[in-house]
């Protein structure tokens, strides 16, 4: 069986995957990937584009059912190793020792495979070369692919969906602090506007597409908010749901089939704050976040994803129409001039400038 965990990006998608490794015979892989819109990209331009790697894309993908030879994919697997190794050395136990794995350590680069082959022969040999100890029987992956996961749908007879979703307000807060205040980086660097990215190609796509898919037991909706108040409960109803045996420790992180770590890293949302191994119900409290978002962004915000917030019972939080909206962007405010310090985050910016209005207009 293959599972695909699917969020929008500060949602909780890794915590999510940290608890629930362990999961009966179940290999859960702990790199985000973007297995489709990355073979598509290679597949039309030879290579990954900026809007495929930040994944701020939404159009059709066409060319998944032709084929690629590992040589071709090649660049996307080893940028992919390369955030398995990072794991294992944090790793307590045998994966720790293991070597930076390249392509040419796991597949015949001149077999050439279409996307659904390539998804599965990749799990396969990552979860065999990881722990040759443990005979995986499901594998499970993490992606931010929101506009296409009916494609994973299509390809994939077998596959079973966990849906993380989170209120949309705190989704864009996370984003814009990790974007524009931790790492020093313009609105317009995802995408050409964060805002538009995480609303118009991860966040609402992927409600509408949850509100579609509600009462098929093939997918399982989790809400972070539940998830980080009783994450035992949660976990145990994924279990059930598809009808394996439960994480050994559902409270707490682990990796490689239930090893622990010996750190797991920084926050990107605030520079200082580690995460914590176990799940703390309200972790922007305890770190003492600022709210980052501007007035003009909330409202967007709430206007764009209103219907859903309804959908999935969350709270209305503003009532504002289009034409306030609009008001608001008519004219620009100092913020949107942040963090350009170089000529690409210049043009880039002016050209986001237009892009953000366009989206809303």
């Amino acid at each position: 069986m293959l599972i695909g965990v699917f969020g929008t990006g500060r949602n909780g998608s890794s915590l999510i995957s940290h608890l629930i490794d362990g999961l009966g015979d179940t290999y859960v892989h702990p790199v985000e990937e973007k297995f489709l819109t990355a073979f598509d990209s290679i597949s039309r331009k030879g290579r990954i584009t900026r809007f495929v790697e930040q994944n701020c894309i939404d159009y059709q993908l066409t060319n998944l059912d032709k084929e690629l030879t590992f040589s071709h994919l090649s660049g996307y697997i080893n940028a992919s190793l390369r955030g398995i190794h990072r794991h294992s050395k944090e790793a307590v136990g045998a994966p720790a020792e293991l070597p930076l794995l390249t392509t040419d350590d796991l597949f015949n680069t001149f077999h050439s495979c279409d996307a659904k082959g390539f998804v599965t022969e990749y799990l396969n040999k990552i979860a065999q070369k990881i722990r040759p100890d443990v005979s995986f029987q499901h594998h499970l992956f993490k992606s931010i692919e929101t506009p296409y996961i009916e494609e994973y749908e299509r390809i994939f007879d077998n596959i079973k969906f966990i849906h993380i979703i989170r209120h949309p307000k705190d989704v864009c807060s996370s984003q814009k602090r990790s974007l524009v205040e931790n790492k020093n980086l313009p609105e317009s660097y995802l995408g050409y506007d964060y805002l538009s990215c995480m609303l118009d190609k991860r966040w609402v796509p992927h409600a509408e597409f949850i509100e579609s898919r509600k009462n098929n037991p093939n997918h399982i909706i989790v809400k972070y908010e539940n998830l980080v108040k009783d994450p035992n409960q949660e976990i145990q109803r994924i279990a059930k749901a598809f009808n394996l045996t439960p994480p050994p420790r559902p409270n707490v992180q682990t990796i490689f089939n239930d090893l622990d770590k010996k750190t797991w890293g920084s926050n990107p949302s605030k520079k200082g704050v580690k995460f914590p191994v176990e799940v703390v119900s309200d972790l922007q409290k305890k770190c003492d976040y600022t709210e980052v978002l501007s007035p003009r962004e909330l409202d967007l915000i709430s206007y764009k994803t209103k219907k859903w917030l309804l959908a999935l019972d969350y709270e209305l939080f503003s009532e504002v129409t289009k034409k306030k909206v609009i008001l608001q962007y008519v004219k620009l405010e100092k913020s949107e001039f942040k963090n350009w310090r170089t000529v690409s985050f210049f043009g880039r910016g002016l050209l986001g400038l237009i892009y953000r209005r366009m989206a809303i207009f």
